[in-house]
């Protein structure tokens, strides 16, 4: 007790002592003699005594005021006093935490920056640091200094100038230059662009000069820290609107691999943004004379490599020694014993002063293996210290003994790289996806490791090399950054094919996968050798973001198995985190659009696979398709016997006749690899085969079998008891096991199962029925076979997914049990697992039957499984159709859940379950027996309905309102799921429960319940059994009106999307009814509810886009069902003219989809036979159809104006001969310009509309009266021998391949045009109908002259 005793007295004391400095320093009255000096200095030593982190100052305004009184009676020419003050500043603001105010703050800076233009040189460090301490995090508030000291003639930018200042002051510039740029994004604004963009120039010219400066490498090393700092700050603002990326990665690429070889640092001028640079940036510029010793062959002489590798000249003994010791420490799958700083960097100085010497440091750029590191690995951990980066008088952190001067070094080299690998990871978060993949060259591998080319370093020369964990965690962050969102840019990767010859150049396709590929080998190889749970986390979900992006339909199968491989050893990982990863990683793969065979395979065997043969067919696709599955994956639904089907998918299969599922056998070292484990040298070199792409010959081992010593039988025996215990033997174990998998539960399960909730007994009951026979003999085995319907011969059992075969096979209770474990995914059941609750077994099992104690995975486990359940659904529901009544407990379980977040997820997981189920509906016809009976997805549907959804969407008071919310919405759009068929199908009371639920839903004041609400009654609008309700369509139509209006939804953008779609649906229906003759309806129907959906339509074509196409659709349905008495009213009238003049509008202006819309309403509109023809807005929708047809640039919406335009059947609704023919010319016009493409993507769409546009001058042309033939002749004359050359392509057409209908044919045309010239009653009319024959009906060419031409058209819409 008496050292703190002690300790407290001696902190009163310096309290007394400070608060009295503090005291006569603020009436301190400097007069300029040398009493007040020698006063003035004995106080401000006597302040600067005290420790400065045992804060005294209770009030930052105390501390402010001093600094600025101060600052204002001290001269700025007194060296010795200006020194001292700035120690004081330094003092305050850096460690004491003082916050200066605004007017302290301008006097304390005017104070440096007279000092800085006043005071000798020598005082130029204090004063700097001092200024540094002042101006962090408060830039904004200095903007009249700002020209001052960043200016065109900025002191900071004089100082940083090398070759006219010292050492020591260059550094602490850049380090106030740095300080200067910490300014947060929202006070940005007050800082100039001006300013800015200098200190970014001044930051990366040090970078780029920096190896060639003669500065002390401590120094240096700070130096660059401070850059790295400051273009990091700089970049974040988003300010600089060009930055020359090329001269900054270039810079930044070399530094993040500084320490880690010998090469001298040569840093380009910039890097090109294209997939071959002009060079290497990192070459050294005497690479080429070291090229021969770089590619030497393995037998020849290695002395001088090993020796530039230890960074020394040592003997060749000693070389040897420490290479022996290196792998000692990298080995066994880790970068020696938790190195945090150190390691790589004993040639720090070697790298800045000396030239490279002729060894294999260039082969440290290769990424071949996990065992060859260039760095030292037993070193003490450095932790990193604000302290080790000011400047100080001596290095007495550590020894002065050579070791202590080279982990100096090395920590140093860790933090340079440190500082590089976050500002880099900084600038890619914030450069566009699309520029920064310009770049991936620069940072990535793009050849494969048995490539006899030198490999440049890259970032998995960090990632894999780097001892210090937080590099290789910054590393891979980096990554992941760079390849999230790039599904679009790398969609052009793939694989070239093995038996082609080498091409004359590499294309962009294939260096691209390539590089896929190459990203693939480098991180499993890197996981493979990681042990730190930081970086094994980061690993695992940079490889998930890979799986997500990377198109493997494109490339070569077997890529996703070696991942899955090696992320399975970590599914019972200790640390929750890598265990999060690791599902991430599963929902990727599950998550692949389009779906793959690959993937079907790979989640479909009981038991994780370990490999993946290609298909015995080399030109099967390697897409998944539903038919697939249902051929060949699973059983008939419609055979009851479970029997018949276990034979039948036991029976050997041929290589003919597609692929086996390996048996449930665990193979040896196949377990997961617990934290801290140290990673079996043979499982490392499998592993590390693996990654190279070397592929065990089918139905070989993966592993070695052969087992010779006793510690190698124990080994293995430990291994089996660690398998799982509960469903098969590679499964991870049941949640509630501690990472350890060793103990089985399943007696534990049942005597608890009365104190768990019924749904989630069910799931464990499908689960964990099943009893495993520890130690078989190879007769035991025999048995398990010849009972299990399995040929016992292994020659027999050739397995296609290439697992290798155990001791042990699991026996289960049940035949039927054992039918449906085949049937479950381990997706699944690996999945449930980390979500249900498991019995606490660290409690008594008594004690937990009577309390009912459950235990459960952290909740970002549970999340993460019920992502993988949801996509697994998604993607792959025929695979895993056997499993519907497992996924039905789960989901129950999920919604009985008192955890709003699980019921939020569980309410997605239904969300895809249900929209599965309806395609199951729809694929009836298609496959009956191959699809689940419609009968099941009643019973499904009336027991959600019976209970859980009622419960779900109703309020609840014990959860928090924003919860309610998100799970009320999220269970209110399954109710939009249920489909025409299975709607049908229910009783009427559940049909009106759907209907009341869904309508009170939208009078909810929550934008999310309310869009979710509305989007289920635009789907509930178009069933045949609802749309035909006068009464529903009203209510709908109402509760829809609501939502649609601006007034009461302006701050909901979504609510008012969803509705717009739900409006234009019920105008879909109500045309639906008009065309059916449903006579009933259209009387009952009101036209005031007509005439308001018509009045906020048109309101709705002035708002965005999403809301605008929709609100085109619902007035061209509502155009086409209005009734002609409708046309006569008044109010009617001038709602249509409204929007009519929107639709006009909506032609020309906003995006695409809008315009199409907007043209193709406008031939909904003209199909209404009571349409009257004598309305001028009529003529105003030719006019515009007829300029858009001719002048848009999108194909698609002059398909539709083409459609517009043909629409009409009947002449008068043309109008005037002159409208007439000016619509016949426009058509011929957009013939001419079709040819003329500025969108590639345009292209598909040229055939498609030629052929609209024909057939409409063919409809134009046949309904051509006499009356027209005086107006049509001058235009026939001019654009007749045109369109004749695109008649004689269409005349060939088949009529089977022609997309657009109801146009007449050639023949209907020819016989009215000779039936006008027959009417004709002049030669002008005669010549006019002769010029439209000649033009439209060429003279039809035989076969021998000319073979037809065959054209498939194809018309899309959106």
């Amino acid at each position: 007790m008496a050292a703190p005793l002690t300790l407290g007295v001696m902190n009163a004391n310096d309290k007394v002592k400070f608060e009295s400095s503090i005291a006569r320093l603020r009436h301190l009255r400097f007069l300029g003699d040398e009493n007040s000096k020698a006063s003035l200095c004995l106080l401000l030593d006597e302040i600067g005594a005290i420790d400065p982190h045992v804060p005294f100052l209770e009030k930052d305004r105390e501390g402010s005021e001093l600094l600025g009184h101060l600052s204002r009676i001290v001269p700025p020419y007194q060296d010795r006093l200006v020194a001292k003050v700035c120690l004081l500043i330094s003092n305050f603001c850096g460690k004491r935490n003082v916050i200066l105010s605004t007017t302290d703050l301008h006097d304390v800076i005017h104070f440096l920056t007279d000092s800085l233009q006043q005071c000798q040189t020598f005082v130029y460090t204090e004063i700097l640091n001092a200024c540094a301490a002042a101006c962090e995090n408060n830039t904004y508030r200095i903007e009249k200094f700002h020209d001052t000291l960043v200016g065109g003639q900025g002191i900071l930018l004089q100082l940083t100038d090398d070759t006219t200042c010292e050492d020591e002051i260059v550094l602490e510039a850049v380090h106030c230059l740095a300080a200067f740029c910490t300014i947060k994004p929202h006070e940005a604004e007050h800082v100039e662009v001006q300013y800015l963009s200098a200190s970014f120039d001044t930051f990366v010219h040090l970078l780029h000069r920096a190896p060639h400066l003669k500065m002390d490498p401590s120094m240096k090393n700070k130096l660059l820290i401070y850059c790295f700092s400051g273009i990091q700050n700089i970049v974040l603002l988003k300010r600089l609107p060009n930055v020359e990326l090329g001269t900054l990665f270039a810079a930044v690429r070399a530094y993040l691999f500084f320490g880690l070889t010998s090469h001298q640092m040569n840093i380009p001028s910039q890097l090109f943004p294209n997939v071959v640079t002009p060079y290497d940036s990192l070459a050294s510029p005497r690479s080429h004379e070291s090229n021969s010793a770089l590619t030497k062959p393995d037998g020849e002489d290695m002395s001088g490599q090993n020796q530039g590798k230890a960074g020394s000249a040592t003997p060749s003994g000693d070389s040897s020694r420490k290479k022996q010791k290196k792998r000692k420490g990298r080995g066994r799958g880790g970068r020696g014993g938790g190195d945090e700083d150190g390691g790589g960097a004993d040639d720090v100085k070697k790298g800045w002063n000396e030239p490279p010497v002729n060894d294999e440091a260039g082969k440290a750029a290769s990424i071949s293996g996990t065992g060859g590191n260039n760095m030292l690995t037993e070193m003490e951990t450095l932790p990193w210290d604000i302290s080790l980066l000011k400047v100080s008088s001596s290095d007495s952190e550590f020894s002065d003994t050579e070791g202590g001067r080279a982990r100096q070094q090395k920590a140093e080299a860790v933090r340079v790289r440190h500082s590089a690998l976050i500002c880099f990871l900084n600038i890619v978060r914030v450069v566009e996806k699309k520029v920064m993949f310009g770049y991936w060259s620069s940072f990535l591998p793009d050849l494969s490791s048995t490539s006899t080319a030198q490999q440049t370093q890259s970032l998995f020369t960090v990632i894999l090399k780097d001892p210090s964990p937080k590099c290789r965690v910054a590393a891979v962050a980096s990554l992941t950054c760079m390849l999230e969102a790039t599904r679009n840019l790398l969609a052009a990767a793939q694989d070239v094919t093995t038996h082609q010859p080498s091409p004359a150049f590499t294309t962009f396709s294939a260096a691209l996968g390539a590089t896929c590929r190459e990203m693939h080998r480098c991180l499993l190889q890197a996981l493979v050798a990681e042990n730190f749970n930081s970086v094994l986390t980061q690993i695992i979900k940079c490889l998930a973001n890979l799986v997500s992006n990377v198109p493997y339909h494109r490339l070569n199968p077997g890529l996703l198995t070696k991942v899955l491989k090696q992320v399975r050893h970590f599914f019972n990982h200790k640390d929750p985190n890598v265990r999060t990863a690791c599902l991430t990683c599963i929902g990727a793969m599950v998550g692949i659009r389009p779906p793959l065979m690959e993937v079907s395979q790979l989640i479909r065997p009981p038991v994780p696979p370990v490999g993946v043969n290609r298909s015995a067919h080399p030109g099967d696709s390697p897409l998944f398709r539903p038919e697939d599955a249902a051929f060949l994956l699973y059983p008939s639904f419609s055979m009851p016997q479970v029997s018949k089907v276990t034979e039948e998918r036991e029976e050997p299969v041929t290589e003919d006749g597609g692929l086996l599922i390996n048996s449930t056998k665990p193979s040896q070292g196949e377990g997961p690899m617990s934290q801290g484990e140290e990673l079996d040298p043979k499982r490392q070199a499998d592993a590390s085969e693996e990654a190279t792409g070397c592929a065990a010959p089918k139905g070989a081992n993966v592993l070695k079998s052969d087992i010779t010593s006793d510690e190698d039988r124990n080994k293995v025996r430990n291994s089996k008891e660690e398998t799982d215990s509960i469903g098969d033997a590679n499964l991870p174990p049941i949640i509630g096991q501690d990472g350890n998998s060793g103990t089985q539960h399943a007696g534990i399960v049942s005597n608890s199962e009365a104190a768990m909730p019924e749904s989630t007994n069910k799931i464990i009951n499908q689960l964990s029925s099943v009893q495993i026979i520890g130690e078989e003999t190879s007769d035991t085995e025999s048995g398990i076979h010849s009972r299990s319907g399995v040929a016992s011969s292994a020659e027999g059992r050739t397995p296609a997914l290439a697992a290798s075969s155990g001791e042990a096979t699991p026996i289960y209770k049940d035949q039927t049990l054992q039918s449906m474990a085949r049937e479950t995914s381990w997706v699944i059941k690996f999945s449930v697992k980390n979500i249900i609750g498991q019995p606490d077994t660290e409690r008594d099992p008594c004690q937990v039957k009577s309390e009912g104690q459950q235990r459960f995975e952290p909740l970002p486990i549970r999340l993460e499984a019920l992502q993988v359940i949801s996509n697994l659904v998604k993607n792959y529901f025929p695979v895993i159709r056997q499993s519907v009544s497992l996924l039905r407990d789960l989901i129950q379980m999920c919604l009985e859940d008192t955890n709003p977040i699980i019921q939020l997820h569980g309410c997605k997981v239904l969300d895809e379950f249900t929209q599965a189920l309806h395609r199951e509906v729809q694929e009836a016809s298609l496959a009956p027996n191959h699809v689940i009976p419609v009968h099941e997805i009643l019973d499904f549907w009336l027991y959600l309905l019976g209970g859980p959804l009622p419960k779900l969407l109703a309020f609840n008071p014990d959860v928090s309102s924003d919860s309610n919310n998100l799970v009320r919405s999220a269970a209110c759009e399954s109710m939009g799921n249920i489909g025409e068929e299975v709607f049908a199908r229910l009783p009427r009371p559940r049909q009106m429960q759907c209907i009341t639920l869904v309508l009170g839903m939208v009078a909810e004041d929550d934008k999310l319940i309310k869009a979710a609400a509305v989007r289920a009654l635009g789907i509930y609008i178009l069933y045949p059994s609802l749309r035909e309700d006068v009464l529903f369509v009203l209510d709908a139509a109402t509760a829809i009106l609501e939502c649609v209006d601006a007034k009461r939804n302006s701050k909901s953008q979504t609510v008012r999307f969803k509705a717009a779609w739900a409006m234009a649906n019920l105008c879909d229906t109500l045309v639906t009814n008009k065309d059916s003759n449903n006579e009933e309806f259209l009387q009952e129907f009101p036209d005031s509810v007509l005439l308001k959906l018509l009045t906020c339509a048109a309101a709705a074509t002035r708002d965005s886009d999403k809301i605008s196409c929709n609100s085109g659709r619902a007035i061209g349905n509502l155009l086409r069902y209005m009734p002609a008495h409708c046309f006569l009213q008044e109010d009617m009238k001038d709602a249509i003219q409204a929007a009519v003049k929107g639709l006009i509008r909506n032609m020309t202006t906003g995006a695409m989809k809008v315009r199409w819309n907007s043209c193709y309403a406008a031939s909904n509109v003209f199909r209404n036979a009571d349409l009257p023809v004598d309305q001028p807005w009529t003529s105003d929708i030719l006019s515009m159809l007829s300029k858009v047809v001719q002048t848009c640039s999108n194909f698609k919406v002059r398909i539709n104006a083409a459609l517009g335009l043909c629409a009409l059947r009947h002449r008068r609704g043309y109008g005037s001969s002159i409208t007439f023919s000016n619509v016949w010319t426009s058509l011929i016009g957009a013939l001419e310009s079709s040819e003329n493409i500025n969108d590639f993507a345009e292209y598909k769409y040229k055939d498609s509309l030629i052929e609209h546009l024909c057939g409409a001058v063919l409809h134009i042309t046949s309904l051509t009266e006499l009356s027209d033939l005086g107006t049509f002749r001058q235009n026939v004359l001019l654009k007749g021998h045109s369109f004749r050359t695109y008649m004689e392509k269409y005349v060939k057409l088949d009529l089977t391949t022609k997309s657009c209908t109801g146009i007449p044919t050639v023949e209907a045309v020819r016989q009215h045009l000779e039936t006008l010239e027959l009417q004709a009653s002049c030669d002008d009319q005669r010549r006019s109908v002769q010029d439209l024959m000649q033009a439209c009906l060429p003279d039809s060419e035989s076969p021998e002259d000319k073979p037809p031409v065959k054209l498939t058209f194809k018309q899309i819409y959106d």
